[in-house]
């Protein structure tokens, strides 16, 4: 096998694993794939979304948030039409906020064109990894996938 065909292969195993809820395994996948391909900017938005593995951002300790954060941050850094990790890092930072009871109350209007800017399946994918219903962020993203319906 060759070198691109296994370094697609960890990526598509990686995207596989995290639709089966397999985060671990879709971490470890993502870090292999990042090893040869450090400038893939969807590979590190997953892992930051994978490092949260479907756990409440509140519940995780600065260090796990921190990896994630980074990650987000490097795939927006990398690929500026990546909104979804831009969108993904202020949703995993405010929820994380909850667990000191701190909580907005809205998205601004700039916050809520960043939002739009999203489709629905990008939404899709941000919440069903980052689990924080009740955040604004998170509930901006849930009506964004209801324009599926």
């Amino acid at each position: 096998m060759s070198s691109d065909t296994t370094t697609v292969s960890r990526h598509a195993l990686a995207e596989g694993l995290l639709r089966a809820g397999d985060h671990p395994g879709a971490v470890r996948a993502l870090e292999q794939h990042l090893a040869t391909q450090p400038r893939d900017a969807r590979a590190h938005h997953l892992l930051g979304l994978a490092t949260i593995g479907g756990v409440h951002p509140s519940e995780h300790q600065a260090a796990a948030l921190d990896t994630a954060l980074r990650h987000l941050h490097q795939a927006a850094a990398l690929d500026c039409t990546q909104h979804c990790a831009e969108v993904a890092a202020l949703l995993v930072q405010d929820a994380a906020l909850v667990r000191w009871h701190t909580q907005r109350v809205a998205l601004d209007h700039l916050e809520l064109r960043l939002v739009a800017r999203l489709s629905p399946a990008e939404a899709r994918e941000i919440t069903t990894l980052v689990p924080a219903p009740g955040t604004v962020w998170w509930e901006a993203l849930a009506a964004l996938q209801a324009t599926l319906h």
